[in-house]
């Protein structure tokens, strides 16, 4: 543990911490803009969200357990469920993971589970 944790700081000394800041940033507003555009809402307002964990609200009539379900076994992709009564997702987009093509990855499947759930209610 000692080793992984000098191995992420010289990661981030290499980097620079502004600019690790700035990237989380940029990566977090991205995902945030493409969550909308496939029609997802945000749990917070965008001047109080943290740009390294993403709150969704899960949308009535879908099945927030099954999508993270689907996700991990169709896309190896983990995000978390609410905690407590909040009716959300949790998706984390941090350290190395916090890239754009992670970010429209994670969208992606998002919305192809969701699309899976409404397509099978239909039938």
């Amino acid at each position: 543990m000692v080793y992984a944790m000098r191995e992420a700081l010289t990661i981030v000394a290499e980097e620079g911490l502004e600019n690790c800041w700035a990237r989380h940033r940029k990566n977090a507003e991205y995902m945030w803009a493409e969550l909308e555009k496939v029609g997802l809402k945000m749990l917070v307002a965008k001047e109080h969200r943290l740009p390294t964990l993403t709150t969704v609200i899960i949308p009535d009539g879908v099945d927030g357990p099954a999508v993270i379900k689907m996700m991990r076994e169709d896309f190896k992709i983990e995000i978390g469920g609410p905690l407590g009564p909040l009716n959300c997702w949790r998706i984390g987009l941090m350290g190395y993971n916090s890239r754009q093509e992670n970010a429209r990855l994670v969208v992606s499947a998002v919305d192809e589970c969701i699309k899976s759930q409404t397509a099978k209610a239909k039938l």
